[in-house]
């Protein structure tokens, strides 16, 4: 039988354990993508802390071994990064491992404000696993908005995003008295949080006389973000214009996963045990790029590695011996050109059933 234990959030295996290797495994028929069908994805995000930057995360799709020159432009301002320059040692704001390569650019103060475009272009011109190419990839940023709207009518308060397409987390509004009684002491403070949502749009129930804080924290097309916005209404009118903030989101990734997996025992009339591993990505996005699974107890850890182009795959390891093991799923890629980098662990205990059989 197997039992499957608490699902951690932080990836088991850090480095691929010495002495494995990859294990061949049965696998459904996906459409198995050719090594050199090289692609490049990128992950854009904004750094807030002291000076602002946009952080854009590139990654070879597919690849292994990465060695190249690196171009990263944001509205048209370019920075090119030589292999030469790369291999002598670290770079302030640069780095690239295998085919990961992240760049921090500098942002003149003022440049965040809701409806800021920036052009992103990020080429990269090398050889990936031995292959040469030249990959370049394009994207577009818009700073997302906030607005707040008081009918006093029907004593609603909307939220909204503006200059957003897409948005899916968590949203909150704290609201405070005008006037609170004396000795309060933010008692009449309160909170209203919703579930994870995808709407652009949160309306609640509020009276005419309060302070408002509205906070949307989670991945607004495709881009980390947390934004608030705040504002006093008196008698349902805005004593003070909205203001707009950001901040560093916390850990939005791995507040909203997308990966799936679901594991079965299975033994044959040899009464050899496997364990059959389904994986998938939660999404209605088309998803491409690499799976890993690892199987590790008291036997030699397992691998088995393959790249596909749908967001689905099932494999089979065989397990020779009883007792715990740790399985570890990561999944790193690409979701509509921006990157997927996911990863989940669980515990499976083959025990012997009544009878002495497993």
């Amino acid at each position: 039988m197997v039992i499957l234990g608490t699902i951690a959030t932080v990836w088991w295996m850090a480095k691929k354990p010495e002495g494995s290797s990859p294990t061949a495994g049965k696998t459904d028929s996906w459409g198995e993508v050719s090594r050199g069908d090289y692609k490049l994805a990128l992950q854009p995000s904004f750094g807030l802390k002291n000076d602002s930057t946009l952080q854009m995360n590139a990654l070879l799709v597919h690849g292994e071994k990465a060695t190249g020159d690196w171009t990263f432009e944001v509205n048209g301002d370019k920075r090119i990064f030589k292999k030469e320059e790369i291999a002598k040692g670290p770079i302030r704001g640069f780095s690239a491992h295998g085919p990961l390569a992240s760049y921090a650019h500098s942002l003149p103060k003022g440049m965040l404000k809701p409806g800021k475009a920036f052009e992103i272009r990020v080429r990269f011109q090398g050889k990936v696993d031995g292959k040469s190419v030249d990959l370049t990839t394009e994207d577009r940023v818009t700073v997302p908005g906030m607005n707040l709207r008081m009918d006093c009518d029907s004593k609603t308060l909307t939220v909204a995003l503006t200059h957003a397409k897409e948005a899916r987390g968590y949203w909150s509004v704290t609201t405070n008295p005008l006037n609170p009684p004396p000795d309060d002491e933010g008692a009449s403070e309160f909170t209203r949080k919703s579930s994870l949502t995808t709407v652009l749009r949160h309306t609640i129930s509020l009276e005419g006389n309060s302070r408002v804080e509205a906070k949307v924290e989670g991945m607004i097309d495709g881009v980390p973000w947390e934004i608030r916005a705040h504002t006093a209404y008196e008698n349902c009118k805005a004593q003070d214009s909205i203001q707009v903030e950001y901040d560093n989101p916390n850990n939005t990734r791995a507040t909203l996963p997308r990966l799936r997996y679901r594991p079965v025992l299975i033994k044959d009339s040899e009464g050899t045990s496997r364990v059959k591993v389904t994986a998938w990505m939660k999404t209605d996005q088309p998803v491409e790029g690499t799976w890993i699974i690892f199987l590790q107890g008291k036997e030699q850890a397992k691998e088995v590695r393959h790249t596909f182009s749908k967001k689905k795959m099932t494999v089979e390891l065989p397990v020779k011996e009883l007792g715990h093991y740790k399985l570890g799923i990561s999944f790193l890629g690409t979701e509509n050109g921006r990157i997927v980098d996911e990863k989940v662990t669980g515990d499976i205990k083959v025990k012997k059933k009544k009878g002495g059989d497993q």
